[in-house]
């Protein structure tokens, strides 16, 4: 009964791809908070004297390797090549007539280029002392509400589950058309909404629907759906990263396990 369940989780893990970018967050403090339209271009202002500086752009909430993302010092600047570093640049901004700083633009933004961005200043004079600022950016989906992950999970009974919508207010969830469980948490942030279950039972598995209402009409809506089982000590409950390991180990397990039932079969 387990490599059944591990083999719907190696398949729930290949629907991560659709998934989006998990922005329901807390407004990071001291952060200027920017939203931007899915498409649109996000200008980040770095509120720091770019005149006699070296200036970088950083994702701290990203990996170390890649957290840097632009350098700028005096009049040359440089953008870290990866997958959609063409849609980044620098532009230098006026704030005064005596200050200049230097902005990160992103052209055609997505969903994950929400986060959590960091300018640091380094001064060449002695008397200034660097300085750093916090940029926070929400990027709304475009045609409608929009489920962060996997669009199907499972998630061991007894242990919690969240699911995290972005899109425009008015966000409402529902579970196989019908209400939510009465067990379900709502929480609702700026142009976010994320539904908490403390610990998941079998009456909870279903589709669970995040809808944007627009006036009088509901848009596109998104659907992820949810398993709950019991028989696997160890699941799958988002499509971060640390889920591809846990994916690969079930891949192994169960060719070793094939592999050794034909050897037996061979061997008799």
């Amino acid at each position: 009964m387990w490599v059944l369940a591990a083999v719907w989780l190696l398949a729930a893990g290949g629907g991560a791809a659709g998934g989006y970018t998990d922005q329901c967050r807390p407004p990071e403090p001291g952060a200027e908070q920017v939203t931007v339209a899915e498409g649109s271009t996000a200008r980040l202002q770095c509120p720091l004297e770019a005149h006699r500086s070296a200036t970088t752009w950083t994702r701290p909430d990203h990996p170390r390797r890649h957290r840097l993302l632009a350098l700028a010092t005096g009049g040359l600047t440089h953008i870290e090549r990866r997958p959609g570093s063409q849609r980044f640049r620098l532009a230098l901004g006026r704030h005064s007539r005596k200050e200049t700083h230097w902005w990160l633009v992103i052209e055609a933004a997505t969903p994950s280029d929400a986060g959590i961005y960091r300018c640091y200043a380094m001064y060449e004079r002695p008397e200034r002392q660097n300085a750093h600022r916090l940029v926070q950016l929400t990027v709304v989906p475009a045609g409608g509400a929009r489920l962060a992950g996997p669009r199907r999970r499972a998630v061991v009974a007894g242990r919690p589950l969240t699911l995290s919508c972005t899109g425009r207010p008015t966000l409402s969830w529902r579970l196989d058309g019908g209400p939510l469980p009465a067990a379900a948490a709502v929480t609702e942030g700026r142009n976010c909404s994320q539904l908490r279950l403390a610990a998941a039972a079998a009456r909870h598995a279903g589709e669970y629907t995040c809808s944007e209402a627009a006036g009088p009409e509901t848009r596109e809506a998104d659907s992820v759906h949810v398993a709950v089982v019991t028989e696997v000590a160890t699941m799958v409950e988002t499509g971060g990263p640390s889920d591809a390991s846990v994916l690969s180990g079930c891949a192994v397990i169960i060719v070793l396990a094939l592999c050794c039932h034909l050897c037996v079969i061979e061997w008799n």
